[in-house]
C-alpha cells in the first residue's frame, strides 16, 4: 500500500506540473505525508498505541486526499462544461451572424446589383462558413470526450453530452452546412438562405442539450453525505485545537495571577516581621519612642497587607491582567460561530446535531472573559465545552468508518489495479481489528 501510493503521489505530482494545477500538487503533498505516517507506524514495532495513532493519522491523510480528488474531478468537470457550452454559443451566435450575411446578399442577388462588394461578401460569408464546419466538427469530437469522463459518476449529464453530440449526426448539420455553401456559390441565395435558417434551430437545439447538461452537473455536484461528514470531522478538530488553545491561555494567566497574589502576600508579612523586629530591638530606648515605632509597625503591617488586597483585586480585572476582553469577546464569538457552522454540516444526522445543539447552549451560557480569571468558569470550559466536542469528534470518527466500511478508494474503482483494491482492503481490515479487538 504505500507503495501504491507514493506512486499516486508522484503521479499527481507530475500532472500537477503538467497542467499547473496547485490542488493537484496539495493532493499529492497529503499523500507523502500519509507514506510517512504509514512507515512511521510500520516501524513502532510491538508499540501497538503508537502504531495506532499513526494508522489513524495515515487513514485521515487518506480520506483527506480522497476528498480533494473529488473535488478536483468535479471542478475540472465544471469547467469542461462550460467550455463546452461557451463553444456552443459561440457557433450559434457566429451561425446567427452568417443567416444575416445571407440575407444581404440575397437582396442584393434579387436588386441585381452585381457589384464586386457582391462578390467580396459572397467569398467573405464562404469562409466563414468553411471555419464553422471546422469548429463544430472539433466540438463534435470534445462532446464525446466529455461524456465518456462523466459517464461513471454524472450519468445524467454524460447522457445530456451525448444526445448532444449525436443530434449533430442526427440532424446532419455537417450536411446541411455543406450544402448551403454549394447553394451560395451557385447563387440560389433564397435556398441558401432557408438551409442557413434550419441549421440556426439545429445549433440552437444542440445548445439547449448542453446547457441542460451542465445542469445536471450541478445537481450532482453536491457533497456527498460522506464528504459532508468528513468536512464535518474536520471541523470539530480545528474548533477544539482552537478552544484548547484558548484554555491554555486562560490557564497560564490564571496561575500567574495566583502567584502574583501569593508574592503579594509574602511581601505584606516580611514588612510586618521587620518593622516588629525594629520594635524589639529598641525596647530599652524612652517609652514615648516606643510608642512611636509600634504606631509604625502596626501601620507599615497594615499596609502591607492593604497592598495585597489591592493586587488581589487587580488580578480579578482582566485589563489588569494584560487581557483585552473586547479580543476575547471576538475569539469566542468566532468559536461560537464555528460551532453553528458544524452543526450545519451535521444537519439530518438528529443525533450527533441534538449533540452539537447541546454544546452551543452551553457556549452560550459560558463568560469568555471571566476564563482568564475565575478558575471554576475555566474548569466549564473544559469539562462542558471541550471534552464535549472531544467525544463528538469520536462519534464522528466511528460513524464515518460505519458508513465507509473501512474502505477507501483514492480514485474511481475501475480505475485502480485489482492488486491495489486487495491491499487496501487488507490494510482497513487490520486497522478496524486493532480498533475492535474481540
Amino acid at each position: 500500500l504505500i507503495d501504491e501510493v507514493e506512486r499516486v503521489a508522484r503521479e499527481l505530482e507530475r500532472l500537477s506540473r503538467q497542467q499547473q494545477d496547485p490542488r493537484l500538487q496539495n493532493i499529492s503533498r497529503d499523500l507523502r505525508q500519509a507514506v510517512r505516517d504509514m512507515r512511521q507506524a510500520q516501524s513502532s514495532g510491538q508499540n501497538d498505541q503508537e502504531a495506532q495513532m499513526r494508522a489513524q493519522q495515515a487513514l485521515e491523510r487518506l480520506q483527506e486526499a480522497q476528498q480533494g480528488l473529488g473535488q478536483q474531478r468535479r471542478q475540472r468537470l465544471a469547467e469542461d462544461l462550460q467550455q463546452l457550452k461557451e463553444q456552443s454559443e459561440r457557433l450559434v451566435k457566429e451561425q446567427k451572424d452568417v443567416l444575416d450575411k445571407v440575407g444581404d446578399i440575397d437582396k442584393t442577388a434579387k436588386s441585381g446589383n452585381m457589384d464586386p462588394n457582391y462578390i467580396r461578401q459572397l467569398r467573405n460569408v464562404l469562409r466563414q462558413k468553411s471555419r464553422l464546419q471546422e469548429d463544430l466538427q472539433q466540438l463534435e469530437g470534445d462532446l464525446h470526450q466529455s461524456a465518456r469522463q462523466m459517464e461513471s459518476k454524472q450519468t445524467e449529464a454524460s447522457r445530456k453530452l451525448k444526445q448532444a453530440a449525436l443530434g449533430i449526426r442526427d440532424q446532419r448539420i455537417p450536411e446541411k452546412m455543406e450544402d448551403g455553401t454549394n447553394l451560395l456559390a451557385r447563387g440560389w441565395t433564397d435556398l441558401a438562405k432557408e438551409r442557413e435558417k434550419g441549421i440556426m434551430n439545429d445549433l440552437e437545439e444542440m445548445a439547449q442539450r448542453i446547457r441542460e447538461a451542465e445542469k445536471a452537473l450541478g445537481s450532482g455536484n453536491q457533497e456527498t453525505p460522506r464528504e459532508k461528514l468528513q468536512r464535518a470531522l474536520n471541523q470539530v478538530g480545528n474548533l477544539v485545537e482552537n478552544l484548547e488553545s484558548l484554555e491554555n491561555r486562560a490557564s497560564g494567566n490564571n496561575q500567574e495571577g495566583q502567584r502574583g497574589e501569593q508574592g503579594e502576600q509574602q511581601e505584606g508579612q516580611q514588612e510586618g516581621q521587620q518593622e516588629g523586629q525594629q520594635e524589639g530591638q529598641q525596647q530599652g530606648q524612652q517609652q514615648g519612642q516606643q510608642g512611636q515605632q509600634e504606631s509604625q509597625g502596626s501601620e507599615s503591617a497594615q499596609g502591607g497587607q492593604s497592598r495585597a488586597g489591592i493586587s488581589r483585586q487587580a488580578g480579578r480585572n482582566p485589563n489588569a491582567s494584560g487581557v483585552d476582553p473586547r479580543q476575547v469577546g471576538r475569539e469566542w464569538r468566532e468559536r461560537v460561530e464555528d460551532a453553528e457552522e458544524l452543526r450545519g454540516l451535521l444537519e439530518g444526522r438528529s443525533e450527533l446535531g441534538r449533540d452539537v445543539a447541546g454544546l452551543i447552549r452551553r457556549m452560550r451560557r459560558l463568560d469568555a472573559q471571566r476564563i482568564f480569571d475565575d478558575a471554576e468558569e475555566l474548569a466549564r470550559l473544559k469539562s462542558q465545552v471541550i471534552d464535549g466536542f472531544r467525544q463528538l469528534e469520536l462519534e464522528l470518527n466511528r460513524t464515518l468508518d460505519e458508513e465507509v466500511e473501512n474502505l477507501l478508494r483514492l480514485v474511481d474503482s475501475d480505475e485502480v489495479p485489482p492488486e491495489f483494491r486487495q491491499r487496501v482492503e487488507e490494510y482497513y481490515r487490520t486497522l478496524a481489528n486493532r480498533r475492535n479487538p474481540d
